[in-house]
């Protein structure tokens, strides 16, 4: 049991959420008309998340 990860070693949480950011992206770009290039959707899908992030505390 896993109870936390400090140094991100026991799980590949970016590994996980880039898989994830791209299999949203092939499932909904054609639906949301996405212009970017895999690649820039997650580095843009990264920058909101941190303005998400720092906007809730």
């Amino acid at each position: 049991m896993i109870f936390f990860d400090l140094d991100g070693t026991l799980l590949d949480f970016k590994g996980a959420e880039y898989r994830g950011v791209l299999t949203f992206y092939d499932k909904f770009r054609s639906s949301y008309r996405l212009q970017a290039n895999p690649d820039a959707f997650y580095a843009a899908w990264c920058r909101a998340k941190a303005l998400c992030t720092i906007s809730a505390w």
